[in-house]
Formats: C-alpha cells, sequence, structure tokens
C-alpha cells in the first residue's frame, strides 16, 4: 500500500466528548472579556475629555486619578 492510497482513506471517527464544544466557550468566553478590556480601556482613555464638556465630571476624573495611582491598584496594572 503507497502513502497515496492511504492518505486517500476516510479516517475513522473519533468522539471527542464535547471537547469541541468546550474549546469553542471558552474561545467566546476570552472573547467577550478582551472586548469588553477594549472597551474599558477606550472608555478610560476619553476620560480625561469629559473635563473639557461636563464640570461635574471634573471631580470623577480627579477621583479616579488619585484611585489609579493607589499602590495596590498601580503596581498590578504595572506588571
Amino acid at each position: 500500500m503507497t502513502l497515496d492510497t492511504l492518505l486517500s482513506q476516510p479516517l475513522a471517527p473519533v468522539s471527542d466528548d464535547g471537547f469541541s464544544a468546550r474549546i469553542v466557550l471558552q474561545l467566546r468566553r476570552a472573547e467577550e472579556c478582551r472586548r469588553w478590556l477594549l472597551w474599558a480601556a477606550a472608555i478610560l482613555a476619553l476620560m480625561p475629555l469629559l473635563v473639557l464638556f461636563l464640570p461635574t465630571a471634573q471631580l470623577a476624573v480627579s477621583q479616579m486619578s488619585r484611585w489609579a495611582s493607589a499602590p495596590f491598584v498601580a503596581y498590578p496594572a504595572g506588571a
């Protein structure tokens, strides 16, 4: 038997016991997490622009900058 004849034969069915479904679910969850993180990063990046338009946003931005510079947030974010 040659290699060409072996490769042209169909493979035997393999049971995956839900493996494919679990992998697809993990990929969907990872994609959703990535999407939320990107939106959160975009919102945080645009927060300083709120100061220009909303006077009450100045307080929120100053509170957030104080909170973000706290060591328990800054060190893990830097890592």
